[in-house]
């Protein structure tokens, strides 16, 4: 079941609406929500043969950046505890965020990482958005991406339907048994599609089999396609 729950956070309102969702999902489940800031540190103004050159001031900004990210992850994730009754555990640590997010969910053996699609933190407005593509190309563990132009603070997150897009092969059947969780948590009926590409209208090998049922095969992938469906919703 999907009870280790992981949000990566970049500080803006944004982000932090995915964490309706994450605690949802926990409470229903008995899990618990780890709430995660990721702290880039400063780059360096210069090097030479003994090593890297730091102003002091860049290391003093540096040290009230990631003080401010870890009392920020600390308060939220005690507010959210208490406003959701599950356990929340606040985690900052240094380093490139999508890196630390997809680490950070192995090693917890997160069952599932949930996060909006952009955000507002780093140095451009598109921070998290490239994040986000990052770590749904390069994690090991369920991605669960809510987009910005759905992220409501005060959407409830109840699903009716859940649709799941399939291709035959094990890759793509690989989701089945986390839709299956997620479906059972909130009470979602799925529908299970697969799509079967027709031949290319016009070309000549079309008006040459013209005479003949089924030239290229499509009616009977698409009963196999169908067969393939009945038997994975059974």
């Amino acid at each position: 079941m999907l009870r280790t729950i992981l949000v990566p956070l970049d500080g803006s309102a944004l982000a932090e609406r995915a964490i309706p969702m994450a605690c949802e999902l926990a409470r229903r489940t008995g899990g618990a929500v780890h709430l995660v800031r990721a702290h880039v540190p400063i780059a360096v103004i210069g090097a030479t043969a003994e090593g890297a050159l730091y102003s002091q001031e860049m290391l003093a900004a540096g040290k009230a950046i990631r003080k401010r990210a870890t009392e920020y992850v600390t308060a939220l994730a005690t507010k959210v505890a208490g406003e959701w009754g599950i356990r929340v555990t606040p985690i900052s640590k240094d380093g490139s965020p999508a890196g630390l997010v997809t680490d950070l969910a192995d090693r917890i053996l997160a069952d599932l990482i949930v996060m909006t699609t952009h955000g507002a933190g780093g140095f451009a407005p598109d921070w998290l958005g490239s994040v986000a593509d990052d770590v749904i190309r390069h994690a090991r563990r369920p991605v669960l991406t809510l987009p910005a132009n759905d992220a409501h603070p005060a959407k409830p997150f109840a699903p009716k339907k859940i649709l799941v897009t399939l291709d035959g092969s094990e890759r793509s059947a690989a989701i089945l048994p986390i839709v299956r969780d997620l479906a059972v948590a909130m009470g979602s009926a799925v529908e299970l599609v697969r799509v079967v590409a027709p031949y290319v209208p016009g070309d000549v090998v079309t008006h040459l089999a013209a005479d003949r049922p089924d030239p290229f095969g499509v009616d009977a992938e698409t009963l196999a396609a169908k067969t393939s469906l009945d038997e994975i919703a059974g």
